[in-house]
Protein backbone atom coordinates (compact mmCIF):
# COMPACT_ATOMS: atom_id res chain seq x y z
CA UNK A 1 0.00 0.00 0.00
CA UNK A 2 1.57 3.37 -1.14
CA UNK A 3 -0.09 4.90 2.64
CA UNK A 4 2.22 2.56 4.45
CA UNK A 5 5.04 3.07 2.19
CA UNK A 6 4.83 6.50 2.60
CA UNK A 7 4.66 6.59 6.32
CA UNK A 8 7.72 4.11 6.76
CA UNK A 9 9.89 6.68 4.58
CA UNK A 10 8.33 9.87 6.79
CA UNK A 11 9.28 7.68 10.02
CA UNK A 12 12.43 7.18 8.97
CA UNK A 13 13.05 10.64 7.56
CA UNK A 14 12.02 11.94 11.26
CA UNK A 15 14.31 9.43 12.90
CA UNK A 16 17.45 10.81 10.99
CA UNK A 17 16.53 14.37 11.50
CA UNK A 18 16.43 13.37 15.33
CA UNK A 19 19.77 11.51 14.85
CA UNK A 20 21.02 14.88 13.15
CA UNK A 21 19.78 17.09 15.85
CA UNK A 22 21.43 14.90 18.47
CA UNK A 23 24.64 15.05 16.91
CA UNK A 24 24.75 18.83 15.99
CA UNK A 25 23.81 19.18 19.79
CA UNK A 26 27.04 17.40 21.14
CA UNK A 27 29.25 18.58 18.40
CA UNK A 28 31.23 20.98 20.04
CA UNK A 29 31.38 23.40 17.09
CA UNK A 30 27.62 24.12 17.48
CA UNK A 31 27.20 27.60 18.90
CA UNK A 32 24.84 27.93 21.69
CA UNK A 33 22.38 29.66 19.79
CA UNK A 34 21.84 26.51 17.66
CA UNK A 35 22.16 23.65 20.92
CA UNK A 36 18.76 26.31 22.38
CA UNK A 37 17.33 26.01 19.10
CA UNK A 38 17.83 22.13 18.72
CA UNK A 39 16.76 21.97 22.47
CA UNK A 40 13.62 24.02 22.13
CA UNK A 41 12.56 22.46 18.64
CA UNK A 42 13.53 18.73 19.13
CA UNK A 43 10.24 17.68 21.09
CA UNK A 44 8.34 18.76 18.34
CA UNK A 45 10.28 16.35 15.92
CA UNK A 46 9.57 13.80 18.23
CA UNK A 47 6.15 14.18 18.02
CA UNK A 48 6.28 14.01 14.47
CA UNK A 49 7.75 10.65 14.73
CA UNK A 50 5.24 9.64 17.46
CA UNK A 51 2.14 10.42 15.31
CA UNK A 52 3.32 9.06 12.02
CA UNK A 53 4.38 5.50 14.31
CA UNK A 54 0.96 5.58 15.50
CA UNK A 55 -0.62 6.46 12.09
CA UNK A 56 1.43 3.08 10.53
CA UNK A 57 -0.02 1.30 13.47
CA UNK A 58 -3.29 1.81 13.62
CA UNK A 59 -3.49 1.65 9.68
CA UNK A 60 -1.70 -1.58 10.01
CA UNK A 61 -4.38 -2.60 11.62
CA UNK A 62 -6.79 -1.68 9.14
CA UNK A 63 -4.91 -3.80 6.48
Amino acid sequence: MKTSQALYEAIEGVKSLETAMVKDYNDPDTKPAGCLWIQERHHRVLEKRLVFEHMRDSLNEVE
